[in-house]
């Protein structure tokens, strides 16, 4: 297992890297992991590629390419966080993995050789990035002809939606929404990956929509639910939300917790496989 460290000092990630965040990001990929599978697979991922890891996070995506593409293929996993490399490299030793290297980089000096990789996948990375465009060329440059980049983006972050509505979630939900737009990024961001995308001499083979609904005690009520819960704490925190504001949504989201009836409309996700010409 290879590591890099980057040593630029880097700003603090939008969501956090601190333990109960990175404990999150397990049990986040446990709801999406199939639907990941699925994607990567209809792109055409396979045995013996060598492929990116573009926002690695702590490994949960990581060590999913690695079970496909091994055990003659190689996954580069990058973030930019020192913390979430430094778990990814634990758990790696942990599971006995060896095809994976992990950099602490940021994606927009990824540094990869030109035409050296089969593919690029990401998920929820380009909305916290402030030069998008720069992703694309560098994505762009790196991979072969005929490389996908794959990507899970938000489309429609806003359409988060609980039923019956009340009035303190929906307080919550503007209160990431301003969030998003204080970090600097585009949540959306899935709206102008055709246009990116063109630009960086990427073709759109697929761009399908994935809008997931849930009931209490569904993985779709638990991963939106533990989201909410611990980022609007963080909003507390930094003052950006009321703290009787977060009182009184921990109090709604209970009380739909326990009614059959709840139903919960999840952000919607678009995922897209991107191709490079010239196959």
């Amino acid at each position: 297992m290879k590591s890099e460290e980057n040593p630029e000092p880097q700003e603090e990630y939008i969501l956090g890297v601190d333990p109960v965040e990175l404990q999150r990001l397990w049990t986040q990929h446990e709801v999406w992991a199939e639907d990941m599978r699925r994607l990567v697979r209809r792109a055409g991922l396979g045995p013996g590629m060598r492929v990116l890891d573009l926002g690695s996070g702590p490994g949960t995506t990581s060590f999913e390419l690695a079970s496909i593409v091994e055990p003659q293929g190689h996954v580069i996993a990058c973030d930019e966080s020192q913390a979430c490399i430094q778990d990814l490299l634990q758990e790696a030793k942990k599971r006995g993995i060896t095809c994976v290297e992990a950099h602490v980089r940021r994606a927009e000096d990824l540094g990869i050789e030109k035409g050296s990789l089969d593919a690029v996948y990401g998920r929820w990375i380009l909305s916290w990035l402030p030069d998008v465009p720069l992703v694309f060329e560098q994505v762009s440059r790196a991979l072969r002809p005929g490389g996908a980049y794959i990507l899970q983006e938000y489309v429609d972050w806003r359409a988060v939606r609980l039923l019956p509505r009340s009035q303190a979630f929906d307080t919550a939900i503007d209160a990431c929404m301003a969030s998003w737009v204080r970090g600097g990024g585009t949540i959306d961001i899935a709206e102008k990956v055709p246009a990116l995308a063109r630009e960086a001499g990427l073709d759109v083979e697929s761009f399908t929509i994935n809008a997931r609904t849930g009931c209490p005690g569904s993985p779709v009520w638990g991963w939106v639910g533990d989201f909410l819960t611990s980022y609007l704490a963080r909003l507390v925190r930094h003052g950006h939300f009321a703290r009787d504001d977060y009182e009184s949504f921990l109090t709604e989201w209970k009380r739909h917790s326990l009614r059959p009836e709840s139903i919960l409309m999840a952000p919607v996700v678009a995922d897209v496989v991107l191709r490079k010409s010239g196959a």
